[in-house]
């Protein structure tokens, strides 16, 4: 079997903190746990890494970056990121994107990782590229530069038609399997 690791940084990091985590930890599938400086390493099974890593990292409000250890940014709005969401909202009103539109779409990669990339790496890779080009939609609109919009525009539109390709990749490694 195959496990990831996840380290939780606990504050307090007290025995009694710790024992609360690896008791919640245990609940949605965690198994064996390691007291670490400053928190806690717990281990659960790579197939059943899905929905419950993410409603732990939603519960103590960090990212699942944060937990897995892969960076020691504790807050998911850090470098100004919520500051930036409350712009655009006095902007944008009701149409804005908001924190919680890109966070669903996060969780939802991470979960789709956690599931072995049932449809391969494409799809990642042209939301990622979609992202890019719609920023530099954004800029070339904003530039008043029709050019670089229409080609920005196009550019993201082929990003997001990546996307159905999915059915025929899920479909293709099933096949192989």
């Amino acid at each position: 079997m195959k496990y990831f690791e996840f380290t939780f940084r606990t504050q307090p990091c007290t025995e009694t903190v710790n024992d609360v985590l690896a008791a919640i930890l245990g609940e949605v599938g965690f198994e064996s746990f390691v007291e670490c400086e400053g928190g806690l390493t717990a281990y659960i099974q790579q197939t059943l890494c899905d929905e419950n890593a993410i409603k732990i990292a939603q519960y103590y409000d960090v990212s699942l970056d944060y937990i897995a250890g892969l960076t020691a940014e504790r807050n998911r709005d850090s470098g100004g990121l919520g500051a930036s969401f409350r712009t655009l909202a006095s902007l944008a009103g009701d149409d804005a994107l908001t924190a919680s539109d890109v966070l669903d779409v996060v969780n939802a990669a991470i979960l789709y990782e956690c599931s072995h990339a049932p449809c391969g790496q494409q799809s990642v890779r042209a939301c990622r590229t979609f992202l890019a080009r719609l920023a530099d939609s954004y800029r070339a609109a904003a530039a008043d530069n029709l050019p670089q919009l229409m080609e920005a525009a196009n550019a993201a539109t082929t990003a997001a038609l990546e996307v159905t390709k999915m059915p025929a990749n899920y479909a293709a490694k099933k096949k192989g399997e």
